[in-house]
């Protein structure tokens, strides 16, 4: 929904993430930005991404960001193209362990240097943060950390009682609610709803120059 006013910043993100982590692939690179956005509502109120994160079977999913990368399917809005391709490259190969699946390599193209002026100090510190933690963290260790009990993947698939609908298939339209990591903190709330006002402010003078 936000991707036309925080394009730049989820393209300088992920260049940034393909940069630090070696072996980038897809998986890692949505389990990451799922944990830089649950840690910064954590810490902050708001996410950094403002992006949709489903719950699927392997964890939350920025959908958007799988399907560009995944499928090739880019976001339109209007007669305008976002595309991450102005920030990141990528290979689909074979995966050698599941006959049939690919895996897709996320790499930082080389004449597009992260810019981290995109965000702001705390969040550049958040960031680098995650980074060293999970560098050498496998997709597959990272999947599990996300499907512990009580985590917001968990709570929304006992709630809903998704194992049902992913013995069929992997996906589900459930989002992820991150206003529960707030909602006994008056203080991040009111955070979180500046946060979302601006940002609103800013897709409105986008929506006008259209």
């Amino acid at each position: 929904m936000y991707r036309v006013v925080l394009h730049s910043k989820i393209g300088n993100l992920i260049a940034y993430l393909a940069q630090e982590v070696p072996d980038l692939a897809l998986t890692k690179v949505l389990k990451l930005l799922y944990l830089i956005d649950e840690t910064s509502v954590r810490e902050m109120g708001s996410p950094i991404t403002w992006l949709d994160h489903k719950v699927w079977k392997l964890g939350p999913v920025a959908v958007e960001i799988f399907r560009e990368i995944r499928h090739g399917e880019k976001t339109l809005v209007g007669d305008k193209t976002f595309s991450l391709e102005d920030y990141i490259q990528w290979d689909v190969h074979p995966n050698p362990h599941y006959s049939g699946q690919v895996e897709v390599s996320i790499l930082s193209k080389p004449e597009v240097k992260p810019n981290l002026m995109e965000f702001s100090e705390f969040e550049e510190e958040l960031i680098k943060g995650i980074v060293e933690e999970h560098r050498y963290t496998t997709a597959v260790d990272l999947v599990q950390l996300l499907h512990k009990k009580n985590t917001l993947w968990h709570q929304k698939v006992e709630e809903l009682e998704l194992e049902r609908v992913f013995e069929f298939r992997n996906t589900s339209t459930v989002s992820i609610d991150f206003t529960e990591l707030i909602k006994d903190d008056p203080d991040k709330e009111l955070a979180a709803q500046a946060a979302y006002a601006s940002l609103e402010f800013e897709l409105a003078l986008y929506e006008l120059e259209l």
